[in-house]
């Protein structure tokens, strides 16, 4: 930076197209300063050396284009700096907003883009509604910041959930077993056991009228004597 290599005040060096102060800055045709971002976006300002981007040379830049209020001072409540410098356009075509550089590299509006047909890249700022990619679309720098830290905590979280659920998990290095597959089964019918069959033994009627023989013979019946086994006679 050829500011920090010159013996010239720091309260001095001004750059003539914002009013930051920050930044690297490269001497210009006039004499005075620039930033080297302010120098490429700015469509009129070209580079004496495209090596050495210096000096900065601003005699094509429009002077309608100086005094041209910020939009994002405005909004900023910076009214004094608003009008420094020269502002930029919106690269949205139709859109009359204006705005510094550096006020729109501080929230993120600036882009690379190349042009159809593989062309030259070319240094594009967006204002805040015509903001193509979305990033930090409206944020301001410190809402950047506590955005990345609110993300990068969330990631965090996320990831030591994911490791607490993998240790409580056990690991099973084994291939599962496979589940037997079922076959549909024919009911078989077992036959059933022959029922065990009681002997009855059945009694004839006795006739009408006359008693059932007894079974047992009455106590008081004399039993009846044997024939005499008949003697042999003697020769």
């Amino acid at each position: 930076c050829r500011k920090c290599e010159s013996q010239e005040r720091v309260a001095r060096v001004k750059c003539e197209l914002c009013p930051s102060k920050e930044g690297a800055f490269k001497r210009t045709d006039n004499g005075g300063w620039a930033h080297v971002v302010c120098g490429l976006y700015t469509p009129e300002v070209t580079f004496a050396d495209s090596v050495s981007m210096e000096p900065i040379k601003l005699h094509k830049v429009p002077r309608e284009k100086y005094g041209k209020s910020c939009v994002i001072c405005e909004e900023a409540n910076c009214e004094a700096e608003a009008t420094q410098g020269a502002s930029v356009k919106c690269a949205r075509q139709g859109c009359r907003l204006h705005f510094h550089v550096t006020c729109a590299q501080r929230l993120g509006f600036l882009c690379e883009e190349k042009e159809k047909g593989g062309g030259r890249v070319r240094f594009n700022s967006y204002c805040r509604q015509h903001w193509p990619y979305g990033d930090f679309r409206g944020m301001s720098a410190p809402q950047q910041a506590a955005s990345n830290s609110s993300s990068t905590a969330s990631t965090g979280k996320r990831k030591l959930s994911t490791a607490s659920n993998a240790q409580t998990q056990p690991t099973n290095n084994s291939s599962p077993a496979p589940k037997p597959t079922s076959t549909p089964s024919t009911p078989t019918t077992q036959p059933k056991a022959p029922r065990a069959q009681s002997k009855v033994t059945k009694r004839k009627a006795s006739p009408v009228g006359e008693e059932p023989a007894a079974k047992f013979p009455p106590a008081d019946a004399t039993p009846a004597k044997k024939p005499p086994k008949p003697r042999r006679k003697k020769e």
